[in-house]
């Protein structure tokens, strides 16, 4: 399930470490989790491995996007200018655009954003965050292995196949961050192109109801 972040980031998707395990990468591994997760230790990593699992953004998306979307126009101009003044701790220009989009988003229902599980975005990255804790060193790969398919069931429970998995991960990518989205889009439609036509990709190679 976790083929699409790992294809993105150029890890093997049919090796648990994304490639031969090494000083190099393991090195490497934990730069990527100091930067993007603030992990430092194990106790770190299982801190946030278990935020993914039992909240992630999916609980902070759900009450955002219900308060909006029960906003009469009057109450959307408002926090418009509320989010411009700065408030809400939307202290940049790139902060503010976030929240402007996120806005259009949820008033025009684009995406079906109001229906929105989010699963997929937490889960997936749950996934990966996995596969980078145990190349960092943080978790061995029994353990590593059984949370992974235990994320891969709840996943596949919830949905119907590759295709729907992904979209909604990108779909909520770009709730999360426009600015993000835009700058990393030339790489996950790459791999999305590899994904659904390489005939050796998990895509077409394993059956989702697996």
């Amino acid at each position: 399930a976790g083929a699409l972040l790992a294809t993105a980031e150029g890890w093997s998707w049919d090796l648990l470490g994304g490639g031969p395990l090494s000083r190099p990468r393991r090195r490497q591994a934990r730069k990527t989790l100091r930067r993007e997760w603030d992990v430092r230790s194990t106790a770190d990593f299982d801190e946030v491995q278990q935020w993914l699992m039992e909240t992630g953004h999916r609980h902070e998306f759900h009450e955002l996007i219900q308060r909006i979307a029960a906003f009469s126009p009057e109450e959307v101009s408002t926090y418009l200018q509320e989010v411009e003044a700065g408030a809400y701790e939307l202290d940049t220009p790139e902060e503010q655009a976030e929240a402007r989009h996120r806005v259009a988003l949820i008033r025009e229902n684009r995406y079906g954003i109001q229906q929105l599980s989010f699963m997929a975005w937490d889960y997936l990255r749950f996934i990966h965050l996995h596969r980078l804790g145990y190349v960092a060193g943080y978790q061995d790969e029994a353990t590593t292995w059984s949370r992974l398919l235990s994320a891969g069931q709840v996943l596949r429970s919830r949905y119907d196949g590759w295709d729907r998995l992904h979209q909604d991960y990108l779909v909520a990518r770009e709730f999360w961050s426009i600015i993000e989205t835009q700058k990393e889009e030339a790489r996950f439609r790459q791999a999305i192109s590899y994904l659904q036509e390489d005939p050796k990709s998990p895509w077409q190679a394993e059956s989702w109801a697996v």
